[in-house]
Parts: C-alpha cells; structure tokens; sequence
C-alpha cells in the first residue's frame, strides 16, 4: 500500500476541518491523542505483562510419554532383529 503523501495529508485535513468546524478540532483531536495514549499504555503493559510472565516461569522440561499398558506388554525385540516370538532353528 503506498504511503501518503503531504497532498493527500493536507486533503484530509481540509476535509476534517470542513466536517467539523473550526470550533470542534481542538476537541476531536484532543479525543483522539488520549485514545491514541490510552492504547498505547495498554499495550505496553501488556507486553510488560508477558515479558514478566516469560521470564519468571521459564517452560517446564518435556517429559517423556509414558506407554500404554499394552505396549508395555509387548516383547521387544532381540539384539539380532529377530522376535522372541518366533523360534529361530539351531541345528
């Protein structure tokens, strides 16, 4: 999106001004610089907020999953990659 120009600032300007009189500026800008405050106050504490937050309460460490019981139940497999369910043949 382009970036205003002063042309395009002075339009509306001029265009604020018509809108609400001379009489009313002081008041219409003087709304908008405090919400312009009031939010900018806001966000800060908000972000003071997680900072804080982050910084007090680092995550916890990941724990392993513990297994289900029938997992645990099942065999695992021998060093050689054969089941200790199926009988291997030694003659």
């Amino acid at each position: 999106m382009p970036s205003l120009g002063p042309f395009e600032i002075a339009v509306i300007l001029v265009m604020v001004l018509i809108l609400f009189g001379p009489g009313k500026l002081p008041q219409v800008f003087g709304a908008l610089g405090d919400g312009m405050r009031q939010f900018k106050k806001a966000s800060q504490g908000l972000t003071d907020e997680v900072n804080q937050t982050l910084s007090t309460n680092p995550e916890p460490p990941v724990t392993p999953t513990q297994s289900s019981p029938a997992e645990a139940a099942r065999p695992s497999t021998g060093e050689q990659g054969t089941s200790p369910a199926s009988p291997t043949s030694v003659s």
